[in-house]
């Protein structure tokens, strides 16, 4: 739970409002989402390094955009299991390890490596939708799983290299602020912007 005296105020399919009591007789509300996971697939091609990514219709409230995101998803299906899972004191980073390595098969088409929690991405004070990240490496790439929904957003699989993953940053077509910044850092960490 998120504090003393916590409510629901709201549910909807993908968050629900809470209320509690923050401080002795100040109330706070906090939208609620299940966790997701992205994959940072580590790939060659060549000699190239690169990453794996999905290139996709997003569907917004005014318009339909092209993006190129890390694959991912839930960690849980709904809020009823999140809250179960929470409830019943369930290591959220093992679920999330096991909805990544399910993830990667279905959505970017690869089997085994080796999975590397980089870390969590919180969105912040008033939203509770925390996104873990994996580096995986060692992976097989086969075909992609993809649900119905996925393919009605011509859902595609892409190799990035780390120039094209800079470019696409630096022109604003990774579009997921939180998962900008994790590619960032991993160019950085990498030493892979010796190229600019």
């Amino acid at each position: 739970m998120l504090g003393k005296n916590s409510e629901i105020k709201y549910k909807g399919k993908m968050f629900e409002i809470v209320t509690f009591e923050a401080k002795p007789g100040i109330d706070y509300e906090v939208a609620v989402r299940s966790p997701g996971v992205r994959l940072l697939i580590e790939h060659k091609r060549g000699d190239e390094v690169g990453l794996l990514m999905t290139k996709e219709i997003r569907r917004g409230r005014d318009q339909n955009i092209l993006d190129y995101r890390l694959p991912g998803g839930k960690v849980f299906e709904n809020l009823e299991e999140f809250n179960k899972a929470k409830e019943n004191n369930i290591d959220i980073s093992e679920c999330a390890l096991n909805a990544a390595k399910l993830e990667a098969e279905q959505e970017a088409g690869i089997h085994g490596g080796d999975f590397t929690t980089i870390g969590i991405a919180r969105a912040g004070g008033s939203v509770e939708w925390d996104l873990y990240y994996f580096h995986v490496v060692n992976a097989i790439v086969d075909k992609q799983d993809l649900s119905e929904e996925e393919k009605m957003d011509n859902l595609e699989v892409v190799f990035l290299s780390v120039k094209e993953v800079f470019e696409k940053l630096k022109n604003k077509e990774i579009n997921e602020g939180r998962s900008a910044d994790v590619l960032w850092r991993w160019l950085v960490d990498n030493k892979f912007l010796a190229f600019i």
